[in-house]
């Protein structure tokens, strides 16, 4: 029954390709990946606060303006095409109230078909791959066939509040990576992150394990991962950073930490 609801919805009009808002359904699918990557090249991302990690949703007039707050934003077929951060690109459904399901459907499909292939060429040619998301407006999910982005390697990521006064607004945010699994690097969604640093010794304990990184030396450590300890995570840690190896026998001392709220998306907290 659903399957046959969602053909209804995305069938044309009887009579043509040609809808009743004068949109052609068929110019909207038929789109090239010329165009789709010029419409990727026109995009870049300027982040609005420390630790932002999801360009800002469009509001009405920004979508007439032609881009927010963090960077230029275009439009195909009623979807909103925009550049993240970490190389990212977000296509946004039900930013675009005008336009009808059927045509953002195929807007979708289109945007999706022809971006996944420039985002794994991108990565290929720099070594650094950036994740496609789609973030569904609750009040257009109806627009969407969830099976056919699943079917391309999309999974569920998290879920957004409305940050206007409108609650169909939230989001429902899917994302699919187009490099090999191996080199995947969108974390787990989380309302907090924890972490991990330490002070390593060498054998003798005569001497500290310290990493260069971002302009400074520092300690070794990373976030903990679902199911991990803290010993577990910081040992992983220092095998993926510096190729060494913690042994396991030693007895370790916690020494405490810090946390900072809302330092990733002003919505996550941070824990090390």
């Amino acid at each position: 029954m659903a399957k046959r609801v969602a053909e209804l919805l995305l069938s044309p009009p009887k009579g043509g390709d040609e809808d009743f808002s004068g949109v052609n359904i068929s110019a909207v699918g038929r789109a090239t990946e010329p165009m789709i990557t010029e419409f990727l090249d026109a995009l870049h991302y300027t982040k609005q606060f420390p630790g932002q990690m999801v360009p800002a949703r469009p509001t009405a007039a920004e979508l007439s303006a032609g881009e927010t707050a963090t960077g230029p934003l275009r439009l195909h077929g009623g979807v909103v095409l925009q550049a993240g951060p970490f190389r990212s690109i977000w296509a946004r459904v039900g930013c675009d109230t005008q336009t009808p399901w059927r045509i953002i459907w195929e807007g979708l499909r289109c945007i999706v078909t022809h971006t996944l292939p420039v985002l794994l060429a991108r990565g290929e040619k720099s070594g650094k791959f950036g994740a496609l998301y789609i973030a569904i407006s609750q009040g257009a999910s109806q627009a969407v066939d969830l099976q056919w982005l699943s079917e391309r390697g999309f999974r569920f990521h998290h879920h957004r509040e409305s940050t206007s006064s409108c609650p169909s607004d939230a989001e429902l945010v899917y994302y699919c990576w187009p490099g090999p699994p191996e080199s995947e690097t969108v974390p787990p969604y989380a309302t907090s992150i924890e972490g991990v640093v330490g002070l390593c010794l060498s054998p003798d304990e005569q001497r500290v394990l310290l990493c260069w990184e971002r302009g400074k030396w520092q300690m070794a450590g990373g976030h903990v991962e679902t199911g991990e300890g803290v010993l577990e995570a910081l040992s992983r840690e220092i095998k993926e950073e510096v190729g060494a190896t913690v042994d396991s026998s030693y007895r370790a001392k916690l020494l405490g930490g810090h946390q900072q709220a809302k330092s990733h998306d002003a919505l996550m907290n941070t824990n090390f």
